[in-house]
């Protein structure tokens, strides 16, 4: 099976919890919690910015950017970019959601580990905080579909950059 975060591979969100299946997990330790407004939190507005071929302000811009453009094009990606509040500013028109989120939904998984990645590899205060929740169990706010996956990320992430560090 091919890891989470390679360039080669799409994450979905089966590959993500395959992956996630393998971890060693201290289950019976204390669960560290992820509430908004933490800086492991996935809505988590750092005042790191992530490059790729672009510069975005947060993981968040990079995330709701991308999702932008699938639902809506280039423009109302660039708008998303470049916002102060890319939550709000990257709700699209209704069309525009209803036409496409099909297949905005088929990259959704793989464009939140991207963004993931980066804020953890290009910011070290942030991977450091990610890291010292050791081998506990991590859990995002709120129990949806979504935030069961983004805590999955957190761990698989953390287990890579664990052994990124060991190489």
């Amino acid at each position: 099976m091919s890891k989470p975060g390679k360039s080669s591979s799409r994450v979905t969100a089966d590959s993500l919890h395959q992956y996630y299946k393998t971890l060693d997990i201290d289950h019976d330790a204390k669960i560290k919690y992820i509430d908004a407004g933490h800086p492991l939190d996935y809505a988590y507005r750092s005042p790191n910015q992530i490059t790729t071929d672009k510069t975005y302000d947060s993981a968040q811009n990079y995330y709701k950017s991308l999702r932008a453009g699938v639902l809506s094009g280039p423009e109302w990606a660039e708008m998303v970019r470049v916002s102060k509040n890319p939550t709000i500013d990257g709700f699209v028109p209704d069309d525009d959601y209803r036409n496409n989120i099909d297949k905005w939904e088929k990259h959704a998984t793989d464009v939140a580990y991207k963004a993931n990645w980066l804020k953890f590899t290009q910011n070290e205060d942030l991977a450091h905080e990610l890291l010292r929740t050791g081998n506990r169990p991590i859990v995002a706010r709120e129990e949806t579909e979504w935030s069961h996956t983004n805590s999955e990320m957190l761990m698989v992430i953390r287990d890579q950059l664990r052994k990124q560090i060991e190489d």
